[in-house]
C-alpha cells in the first residue's frame, strides 16, 4: 500500500516537534504546528491509492497524530499552541480518514485514549468556555468515524459533552453544540446508520425540545433538519411522524386545530416555531416547502436573499434529486400539509421585499397537483380542510384590515384552488350535492359580509367557480346547472348587505346566462328534457331582484328567452308553465319587485306567438296578466311600466284570430274586469285604448257567425264582457260600436245561450226500495241453540278458574220491553241494585252498636 503523500511530508516535522514540547520550547512548537499545516494543505501530485481508495500508514505516524499533536491540543497551557495544535489536526484528518488506520492493531489503545481521556478534556475545555472546543470535538470524532456507531459506551462519551453543551446559558456554546451535532448526523449517514429508530430518536431529540434562543441557532436546526430529509429521502414513508411532521412543526409550528391560532391568540405566541419567529427560518422554510410538494421553479431561488440591507446569501443545500414527498406520505400528512401552506402564505405577505405573489403561486399550485392526483383520502375531507384554511386565512384578512399584501395573497390563493380540479365534479362518480359543497367551500369566502372581495377579483374566480361547459362532454350540464341554480336561490342575502355583492352575483349570473344561450344551442334534447331548470334560472332576477344588478343580466335573460320563445312556434306550453312559476313566486314572496317582474313580464309578452294550437292556449300568461295588473292598481305603484304591460297586452289582442280570442275568452274577460274595476286605470290611455280594440273585435264581421258554433260557455262570457263594456262610463265608449255591441247581446240572449240549470236530485240519484227489518228478539231453534251451547274457547272472566258457569244463565235481549225510569228518591232510598244477576248488598244490617259492617259483593245465581 501506498502512503499519503501529505501526511508524508509531514514526517520530517515529527521529531522537531517532540523535541520542543519535551523543551517547553513553545514558539519553536508553533512555528512546527505551522509546517505541519502546510504539508498536509498542500496539493499532492497525483498519486495512485489502492482499489479501496485507501492509503497506508504506520504506527508512529498514527501516534504523532493522536498523540503528540492531540495532546498539545487539549493540555498544554499557550492557547496559540492549542489554537495551531487543532488547525494542523484539522488538516491532517482528511488524509487520516483515507488511510487504513483503523486496521491497526496500535488502533485499540488510541481508540481507548481518545473516548476515555480526551473527552474528558473536552468537557474541561468546554465548561471553561474553549472558543475551539467544538472544532476540538469535531475533529476526534472524525477520527473515530465507524466506531462512534460500533456500541454506547464510546458515542456516549461523546454525547455527553455536547447535551450540557445544549444547556448551557451561554448562547455561542449552544450554537456550537449544534455544530456538532451537524456533524455526528454525517457520521451516521456515512456509516448507514440513519434509518434505526434509536439513531433517529437521538438526533431528534435537541431539534424538537431545544429553544432556538438565536437566529444561528435556528438557522443550524434547519440545516440539520434539511439534510436529515435529505439523507432519508427513500425512507420518509415510515419516517413521516419521527422526522417529517416535527420538521414542518419547526417551520410553521405551531399547527393547531384551529388554523392560523398564532395569530389571534396571544398565549399561543410562546409556543412559536422559528419558522414564525426569525425572518431567515421564514424563508428557508418557503423554499423546503415548496420543494417537499413538487418541482421550485427559478423563483424560488429569490428566497435565498435575506431582508437586510446588503442582501446575503442565505446558506441551503438544494437537493441532488429531486425530494418531492411520495403519494403515500403526502396522503399520511395532507392536512398537515394543507395547514403549512396557509401558513406559508401568511409568511409570504411579511416578505416585501420579494416577488411574494409568484412564490404563493408556485406553493399552492404545487399542493394542488397534489390533491389532484390523491386517490386515498376521500376529496370532500380535503375540500373540508381546504374551507377551514381558507376561512382562517379570511378572518385574519378581517383582523389585519391594513395588511394589504396579505389580503392581495388572500385572493390570488381562491384563484389558484378555483382554477384547480378540486372543484370539478365527476359525473357518475360524486354525490349529486358535491356542486353544492364546492360553492359552499369556496364562496363563502367571496361573499363574507366583513371583507367584501373586490369585482375586479372576483371576476376571474366567479368565471373558474362556475364554469359549467366543461360537464358539456359529460352530458352533466344540466343536472350540475340545476344545483347551481339551487345554491344562488338558497344563498339569498340573508346577512343583510346585500347591495355589496350584487356585483358579485351579478357576474355570476351573467356568466352562467352566456354559456346557457351556447348549450341550449347545442344540446336542444338535453333543453327539452330540463325546460324546469331553465325556468328557474330565468326566475332567479325576477325573484332575487335586489341580489343581482338587473340592468347588467336584463340583455342576457332576453338572450336565452327570446330563442326559447321562438323554438315554441305553435306551443305556448314553456311561456305557460313559466308564468305559473311566476305567479307562484308572487302569490308566495309578499315583497316582489312589482316594476321589475312587470319589465320582464313585457319581454314575455312580445314574444308571445299568437298562432298557437287551440289546444294549449296561453291560459296562465293572461291570468299572470290579470294578478300583476290588479296588484298594481292595489298598491298604486310602479304604473309606467304596468301601462307598457297593458300596451303589449293590446298588441297581443290585435293580432289574435277570431278562433283564439274565443278561445280565451275567460282570461281575457278577467283581465279587462281588472282594468275597468279601478277609475285611475282607466284614465290611462292604454288602457283605452285596449278597450276599444276588444269591443272592436267583438262585433267584427263574422264574430257573431263564429260565436254561435261556440260551446254555450263561451257564448255566455262573450255576453259577459259585452255587458261590462256597455256598462262603462260614455267618455270612455267614444267611437265605438255600440248599437252592435248591443246586438251581439241581445243574440246571445237568445235561447241557446241560456246558462244551464242544475238537475233535480231525483235526477241524479235512483231510489231502491226495501222492505228489510230488523226483529232480534226472533231467534231460529238453531240460534237458541247456540245461545245455551257452552263456550269453551272464551276465558273466565274471574280469578278462581274452579268456578263453573254451568249454572249461570244469560237472559236474552228483549228490546220491546219497556224499562220505567227509576225515581229519584227511589234510587235513594234503594238498598239493593237490580241487574240481570241477582246481587246482594254491599254492606251487611247494623250491629248492635249501630255501626255497619263492611261486607263483599257476591254474585248468586239461581239454584245455589
Amino acid at each position: 500500500m501506498i502512503s499519503s503523500p501529505c501526511l508524508k511530508d509531514g514526517q520530517k516535522h515529527y521529531e522537531r516537534l517532540r523535541t520542543a514540547v519535551q523543551q517547553e520550547n513553545w514558539a519553536d512548537v508553533d512555528r512546527v504546528l505551522c509546517d505541519l499545516e502546510a504539508a498536509c494543505r498542500q496539493k499532492p501530485n497525483s498519486v495512485s491509492s489502492t482499489s479501496d481508495g485507501k492509503f497506508t500508514t504506520n504506527p508512529d505516524e498514527l501516534k504523532f497524530w493522536l498523540i503528540d499533536v492531540a495532546r498539545v491540543m487539549l493540555e498544554v497551557k499557550p492557547a496559540s499552541s492549542r489554537r495551531l495544535a487543532l488547525t494542523a489536526l484539522e488538516a491532517a484528518v482528511p488524509h487520516l480518514v483515507k488511510t487504513n488506520y483503523q486496521d491497526l492493531p496500535v488502533w485499540a489503545e488510541l481508540r481507548t485514549t481518545i473516548s476515555r481521556d480526551y473527552t474528558s478534556l473536552l468537557d474541561t475545555a468546554r465548561s471553561e468556555k474553549d472558543p475551539n472546543w467544538h472544532r476540538m470535538w469535531a475533529a476526534l470524532v472524525r477520527v473515530m468515524n465507524r466506531d462512534l456507531c460500533q456500541g454506547s459506551s464510546i458515542i456516549n462519551m461523546f454525547l455527553s459533552i455536547v447535551e450540557a453543551g445544549f444547556r448551557s446559558p451561554e448562547l455561542s456554546i449552544r450554537e456550537q453544540s449544534f455544530d456538532c451535532w451537524r456533524l455526528l448526523v454525517e457520521v451516521f449517514a456515512n456509516n448507514k446508520q440513519m434509518n434505526l429508530p434509536k439513531r433517529m430518536k437521538l438526533i431528534c431529540i435537541p431539534l424538537k425540545s431545544s429553544k432556538s434562543k438565536t437566529e444561528t441557532i435556528a438557522l443550524k436546526k434547519f440545516d440539520i433538519w434539511w439534510y436529515l430529509l435529505n439523507e432519508l429521502r427513500p425512507h420518509l414513508d415510515g419516517l413521516a411522524d419521527t422526522i417529517f411532521e416535527p420538521f414542518i412543526y419547526f417551520c410553521f409550528g405551531p399547527i393547531f386545530k384551529p388554523s392560523l391560532s398564532y395569530y389571534f391568540e396571544d398565549a399561543y405566541k410562546e409556543h412559536g416555531a422559528p419558522g414564525k419567529i426569525y425572518q431567515a427560518i421564514k424563508q428557508l422554510s418557503a423554499i423546503a416547502l415548496i420543494h417537499l410538494l413538487g418541482p421550485a421553479p427559478e423563483v424560488t431561488k429569490t428566497l435565498l436573499t435575506s431582508s437586510e440591507a446588503g442582501g446575503r446569501t442565505l446558506p441551503f443545500s438544494f437537493p441532488k434529486d429531486e425530494i418531492a414527498i411520495s403519494p403515500v406520505l403526502f396522503s399520511t400528512k395532507a392536512k398537515l400539509l394543507i395547514d403549512a401552506c396557509i401558513e406559508c402564505t401568511v409568511l409570504f405577505a411579511q416578505m416585501k421585499h420579494l416577488n411574494y405573489i409568484e412564490l404563493n403561486r408556485c406553493l399552492w399550485r404545487n399542493l394542488m397537483d397534489r390533491i389532484n392526483c390523491e386517490k386515498t383520502v376521500p376529496k370532500n375531507e380535503l375540500l373540508q380542510r381546504i374551507k377551514d384554511v381558507i376561512n382562517a386565512l379570511l378572518r385574519l384578512c378581517i383582523k389585519q384590515e391594513d395588511d394589504i399584501p396579505l389580503r392581495e395573497l388572500f385572493y390570488d390563493t381562491l384563484l389558484i384552488i378555483a382554477k384547480s380540479e378540486l372543484l370539478t365534479v365527476n359525473i357518475g362518480y360524486d354525490s349529486p350535492e358535491q356542486p353544492m359543497l364546492n360553492y359552499k367551500a369556496l364562496m363563502s369566502a367571496i361573499l363574507n359580509p366583513d371583507l367584501p372581495c373586490p369585482p375586479s377579483k372576483s371576476e376571474e374566480i366567479v368565471k373558474h367557480v362556475f364554469g359549467l361547459q366543461k360537464y358539456s362532454q359529460q352530458k352533466g350540464y344540466w343536472d350540475i346547472l340545476q344545483k347551481t341554480v339551487q345554491y344562488l336561490c338558497e344563498t339569498n342575502g340573508d346577512n343583510g348587505r346585500i347591495s355589496e355583492f350584487r356585483a358579485i352575483r351579478t357576474q355570476i349570473y351573467c356568466h352562467l346566462a352566456s354559456q346557457l344561450i351556447v348549450q341550449i344551442r347545442d344540446d336542444p334534447a338535453g333543453f327539452e328534457a330540463h325546460q324546469s331548470t331553465v325556468m328557474s334560472f330565468l326566475l332567479y332576477p325576477l325573484e332575487y331582484d335586489q341580489l343581482v344588478v338587473i340592468e347588467s343580466v336584463r340583455s342576457l335573460w332576453n338572450e336565452v328567452y327570446e330563442p326559447i320563445a321562438q323554438r315554441q312556434k305553435t306551443s305556448s306550453e314553456f311561456t305557460d308553465t313559466f308564468c305559473e312559476m311566476i305567479k307562484a313566486m308572487t302569490v308566495a314572496k309578499f315583497a316582489f319587485n312589482l316594476g321589475v317582474v312587470a319589465d320582464f313580464f313585457c319581454t314575455i309578452l312580445r314574444l308571445l306567438s299568437v298562432d298557437f294550437e287551440p289546444s294549449k292556449p296561453p291560459m296562465k300568461v293572461f291570468e299572470l296578466f290579470k294578478d300583476l295588473t290588479r296588484k298594481a292598481q292595489a298598491y298604486q305603484a310602479n304604473l309606467k311600466r304596468v301601462e307598457k304591460m297593458v300596451h303589449c297586452f293590446r298588441e297581443i289582442l290585435s293580432q289574435l284570430s277570431t278562433t283564439n280570442m274565443l278561445t280565451l275568452i275567460l282570461p281575457i274577460r278577467n283581465a279587462i274586469n281588472e282594468m275597468v274595476s279601478n277609475e285611475n286605470s282607466l284614465a290611462m290611455d292604454e288602457v283605452k285604448v285596449t278597450l276599444y280594440v276588444v269591443s272592436t273585435k267583438l262585433v267584427k264581421a263574422g264574430m257573431a257567425g263564429d260565436l254561435k258554433n261556440e260551446p254555450k260557455e263561451v257564448q255566455w262570457n262573450c255576453k259577459m264582457l259585452l255587458n261590462m263594456l256597455l256598462e262603462l262610463p260614455g267618455d270612455v265608449k267614444v267611437g265605438w260600436k255600440q248599437d252592435d255591441m248591443k246586438k251581439c247581446v241581445s243574440m246571445l240572449h237568445g235561447k241557446g245561450a241560456k246558462t244551464p240549470t242544475r238537475k233535480k236530485p231525483a235526477d241524479e240519484f235512483v231510489v231502491i226500495e226495501s222492505n228489510w227489518q230488523f226483529k232480534p228478539e226472533v231467534l231460529t231453534e238453531h240460534q237458541r241453540e247456540k245461545m245455551l251451547e257452552k263456550r269453551t274457547d272464551i276465558p273466565a272472566l274471574y280469578n278462581d278458574m274452579s268456578q263453573s258457569q254451568d249454572s249461570f244463565v244469560i237472559k236474552p235481549w228483549t228490546p220491546n220491553k219497556k224499562h220505567e225510569p227509576v225515581r229519584t228518591a227511589e234510587r235513594l232510598n234503594a238498598d239493593v241494585v237490580s241487574s240481570s244477576v241477582d246481587t246482594v248488598p254491599m254492606t251487611q244490617p247494623a250491629t248492635e252498636g249501630g255501626a255497619e259492617q263492611p261486607g263483599v259483593a257476591e254474585i248468586s245465581c239461581p239454584g245455589q
